[in-house]
């Protein structure tokens, strides 16, 4: 295991649709059947502000939505998200060095 990402998502919180959410180091854990996680994120909201960050270890993107209303994360954060998985996705990008793979869940 050395010089691996070890990230626990053991963690089983609920199934959504065609995939599992997991948790694990203060992160949530998109994890899709064959246990291959998408991405990992933390979002929150306070009075008037909210965030969302994500992290897509297939592609090394990062997602980071800061709003100054206490909605204003979600909606932008998921249209972005999509145009991740679409424009990146879709154009067969992925990590040179692989290290991806360390983050599926067994």
């Amino acid at each position: 295991m050395a010089g691996r990402a070890v990230l626990p998502a053991q963690i089983f919180y609920k199934q959504r649709g065609g995939w599992a959410m997991h948790y694990g180091l203060g992160m949530w854990f998109h994890v899709e059947p064959s246990g291959h996680v998408l991405f990992c994120q933390k979002e929150g909201y306070n009075a008037g502000v909210s965030a969302v960050m994500r992290y897509f270890p297939d592609y090394d993107v990062n997602l980071v939505i800061l709003s100054n209303m206490a909605d204003g994360a979600w909606d932008l954060s998921g249209r972005m998200h999509d145009l991740i998985l679409r424009d990146v996705g879709d154009a067969g990008w992925r990590r040179s060095n692989g290290d991806a793979a360390d983050l599926a869940i067994e």
